[in-house]
């Protein structure tokens, strides 16, 4: 039997930067699928708003990938958010120290500062839904992600915050087992790519349109298992992180035994803690937050000030507006005017 050649390392080089090119975003939106077999290699497929792409590289080439880059050094990071959707087999996603096993209809969510590497388990196919900044804002701009409920918005809109550089998190959701050949994401992503394909007139909105409903999915209790949490991973300040995340998802609109039952932690000794860290009690913690996300609102949207407050469970306007201008040293109203 004649004995395949290997590539070279320089081939296996080129390959390698083609690869880690491709998954450079170049639109707003990107959506990459992802196909691994033992067999037959890898087929790498890139639709954005430039067109659609394709390659695919042999086995041997990957084997000699895999030598010459083994998998620790393959850890990365994005300057994008990434939803993983597996759409066959098993893929193990290492991130930073931690490993989920996801399989089909599995998705993961991760921000910008999480380093993380997929690990396919023999046959598997997978896709990448990376989203810029400015994706983010379309979809927060044209559907309220304030409502009960929306960790995935929640999650995105709480990762534009300036401050959120420091924060290595990820959302994980488990698909309800199904025997449905097409699942209800592959559907909508299906059609993502048809409309990259066809660029009807029309097709950007659409495509935010099929992206949003699949947010919307991940937190449809038919199709996945539990609501999606929040988990922060690494760093000294872990327990910080997670105060944020929890009382930032529902904008400062749960009480301290709430917290503590959702963190496992003694009330009292929470409530010491943020102090300690925050600077502020439990209470006006919880009231910066709600002020900034009414500050958000007020740059974001074109809710009224009536409409923000009732969002945001301000019974009181009076009381609004003068936590709002002690908070941001103007009104309500100067400042939507100065930050539009």
């Amino acid at each position: 039997m004649q004995e395949s050649l290997q590539p070279s390392p320089s081939s296996s080089f080129a390959v390698w930067k083609t690869i880690a090119s491709a998954r450079r975003i170049s639109s707003s939106l990107s959506v990459d699928v992802l196909s691994v077999s033992e067999q037959y290699g890898i087929t790498y497929l890139v639709a954005n708003c430039g067109g659609v792409r394709r390659w695919t590289y042999s086995g041997d080439e990957m084997r000699s990938i895999s030598r010459i880059y083994p998998f620790e050094q393959q850890y990365h990071s994005h300057e994008y958010y990434e939803l993983l959707y597996v759409l066959d087999g098993t893929v193990n996603e290492w991130l930073e120290t931690e490993c989920l096993c996801l399989r089909r209809g599995d998705a993961v969510l991760l921000d910008k500062n999480i380093r993380h590497a997929e690990q396919y388990l023999s046959n598997a196919s997978c896709a990448f839904f990376c989203m810029d900044d400015q994706c983010v804002r379309n979809l927060l701009a044209n559907d309220s992600p304030f409502s009960e409920g929306q960790t995935v918005m929640h999650f995105l809109m709480n990762h534009l915050a300036p401050d959120s550089c420091a924060v290595k998190a990820y959302c994980h959701f488990t698909a309800i087992p199904t025997e449905t050949k097409l699942l209800p994401v592959e559907r909508e992503a299906n059609a993502i790519i048809e409309e990259m394909i066809t660029k009807r007139p029309g097709y950007w909105l659409l495509i935010q349109g099929y992206l949003r409903r699949i947010l919307g999915l991940l937190e449809t209790p038919s199709v996945y298992r539990n609501a999606p949490v929040y988990k922060v991973i690494g760093g000294r300040h872990r327990l910080t992180s997670e105060i944020q995340l929890q009382v930032e998802a529902r904008q400062g609109m749960i009480s301290k035994h709430e917290l503590a039952a959702l963190l496992n932690y003694n009330t009292a000794y929470l409530c010491r803690f943020i102090k300690q860290n925050f600077g502020k009690s439990y209470s006006e913690y919880c009231l910066s937050v709600r002020l900034h996300y009414a500050a958000q609102m007020l740059r974001e949207t074109r809710w009224s000030v009536s409409a923000i407050c009732d969002k945001l469970g301000f019974s009181n306007r009076t009381y609004f507006y003068k936590a709002f201008e002690k908070e941001y040293h103007t009104t309500p109203g100067n400042y939507r005017n100065a930050n539009r």
